[in-house]
C-alpha cells in the first residue's frame, strides 16, 4: 500500500519551508534512500538545486535536475514531473496535486491558513487513492 506523510511546519515562512526539506533529504539520504523532488516550476527547482549546496556549510546532497535523466547513482533529483521511468523510494511533492506514480510520498505543508487548506483537500485526494496516510507536527524548521 502507497503511503503518505504530511509533515505539518508551524511556521508560514517558505524559507523555513525549504530549509527543513534540505534537512529532510540529508535524513534521507543518508539512510540510503533515492529522493524526487517534485517542484511547482522551474524557478523552485532553481532555487532549491542552489539551496541543497549552501544551506548547511559543512553539508553537500549529491543531486541532478531536469532535463537531466536520473542516474541511479544519484540519490536525489529534482525535478516538475516524474520522469515516465522511475524507482522511487520518496517523493516529496511541492506541488498542489498527488504525484502520478509513488509508492511513498511525503508532502510539506506550511503554517500559512491557505496552504493548510489546500493540504486538506489534497489530504481527501490521497485517502480517495488508496494511500495510508501519516501527519507529522513540526514544530520549527
Amino acid at each position: 500500500m502507497p503511503k503518505a506523510d504530511f509533515h505539518l511546519l508551524s511556521s508560514g515562512d517558505i524559507a523555513q519551508r525549504d530549509f527543513y526539506l534540505c534537512r529532510l533529504c540529508e535524513k534521507i539520504y543518508r539512510l540510503g534512500h533515492r529522493i524526487y523532488i517534485l517542484c511547482k516550476d522551474s524557478k523552485e527547482l532553481e532555487h532549491l538545486d542552489d539551496l541543497l549546496y549552501s544551506f548547511r556549510p559543512e553539508s553537500f546532497i549529491p543531486h541532478s535536475i531536469e532535463p537531466e535523466s536520473p542516474s541511479s547513482d544519484t540519490p536525489v533529483f529534482l525535478c516538475t514531473r516524474l520522469p515516465e521511468t522511475i524507482s522511487t523510494e520518496v517523493v516529496i511533492n511541492l506541488t498542489e496535486a498527488p504525484p502520478d506514480k509513488a509508492d511513498r510520498v511525503i508532502e510539506l505543508v506550511t503554517g500559512d491558513p491557505d496552504a493548510r487548506a489546500k493540504s486538506r483537500k489534497v489530504y481527501k485526494l490521497y485517502k480517495q487513492l488508496g494511500f495510508e496516510l501519516q501527519t507529522y507536527n513540526i514544530e520549527s524548521a
